[in-house]
C-alpha cells in the first residue's frame, strides 16, 4: 500500500484529476480484428474496472482466457503477484508450441 501512497504523492493530485476526466472512447467494435491469445485478468474488489468489463472483452475476443484473481483490487501485480504470475505461467504454456 505504502508504494502505492508514495506514487500518489510522486504524481500529484492534477495527474489523478487529469486520468479521472479522460474520455475513453469505446472501442469494443475493435475487439472482433484482435486474433492473437489474449489473456483478460479481472479482480472483483477492482473499483476502476467491473468484472462486466472484463466480460465484455472476453466475449468480444474469440478464444481468449478469462481470468479471475481473487481478494484483489485494481492493482493485481501488487496485490496478488503470486496468483497473477501463476496465471500468466498457465496462459503461456497453455498456448506453447509443444
Amino acid at each position: 500500500m505504502r508504494r502505492v501512497e508514495q506514487m500518489s504523492e510522486r504524481l500529484g493530485p492534477e495527474v489523478f484529476r487529469r486520468q479521472s476526466e479522460m474520455a475513453r472512447a469505446d472501442d469494443s467494435a475493435m475487439l472482433t480484428h484482435i486474433h492473437c491469445p489474449t489473456l483478460i485478468v479481472a479482480a472483483p474488489q477492482d473499483e476502476l474496472r467491473s468484472i462486466a468489463e472484463s466480460e465484455m472483452l472476453h466475449n468480444g475476443i474469440a478464444g481468449s482466457t478469462m481470468q479471475i484473481v481473487e481478494r484483489s483490487g485494481h492493482l493485481i501485480p501488487m496485490e496478488q503477484p503470486d496468483v497473477l504470475g501463476a496465471a500468466l505461467e498457465d496462459f503461456i504454456a497453455d498456448i506453447s508450441p509443444r
